[in-house]
């Protein structure tokens, strides 16, 4: 035999390309735009703030930033603490993002599967 095959290193280049793929078309959703959702009252976002955060319960927050008269997806976290008047939400990633409670235009509670439902 006159070629030697590489086996699964000949397929690495392609592999390496998908993925690259995969990751720029996932920055690409995390831009997505969403419609608005309704505008709760300042008392309200204050309230199922205090909720998730006593709780530890996951919350999705709708900034009310807008893109082209349509909002950006929403900010999933728990919320770690308050500081005068800044919120502090961490992701799954570990990621920290602070928020003010004017910039919040609606807040929802997410539910999270237990390891014992899946």
């Amino acid at each position: 035999m006159l070629y030697a095959d590489r086996g699964m290193k000949k397929w690495q280049g392609f592999i390496l390309t998908e993925h690259n793929e995969q990751l720029t078309s996932n920055k690409n959703q995390s831009n997505r735009m969403n419609e608005a959702k309704e505008q709760l009252s300042e008392e309200m976002i204050g309230q199922l703030l205090q909720r998730a955060y006593q709780q530890h319960r996951m919350i999705a927050i709708q900034k009310n930033e807008q893109r082209n008269g349509l909002y950006l997806d929403d900010l999933v976290g728990y919320v770690q603490g308050f500081q005068d008047e800044f919120i502090y939400i961490v992701n799954e990633l570990k990621e920290v993002s602070t928020l003010q409670l004017e910039e919040i235009r609606n807040i929802e509670e997410v539910s999270t599967l237990k390891w014992f439902d899946l």
